[in-house]
């Protein structure tokens, strides 16, 4: 994870900078993903909208994954990253994360 900032608009990048996130292929809107940190590997899924201005996603095994395991809607979009705000903007605050290709 490149940048997170919670809802009260607290950097928490230092406490993610160690999670490596994956999304792997399995049609062009939804597949795997996996998480690993350190030597451990966590494994959920990942799903899009056909325009990929949302996505959702969806990893469990550690409280802190709660963070990223929501519906996200996508802000910018670049060959090296994503930027997205959570799509419950009502309870978003100043939540957003940046997730950089790495």
């Amino acid at each position: 994870m490149k940048k997170g900032i919670d809802s009260m608009g607290n950097d928490l990048t230092a406490s993610y900078a160690d999670q490596i996130y994956i999304l792997e292929k399995q049609t062009y809107t939804n597949g795997p993903a996996k998480v690993i940190i350190g030597s451990d590997t966590y494994i959920g899924t990942w799903q899009s909208n056909d325009d990929y201005s949302k996505l959702e996603l969806k990893v469990e095994g550690r409280p802190d994954f709660q963070f990223s395991s929501i519906p996200w809607r996508i802000t910018t979009k670049t060959y090296t990253g994503l930027s997205m705000v959570p799509q419950d903007v009502l309870a978003a605050g100043n939540k957003s994360m940046q997730l950089e290709k790495k």
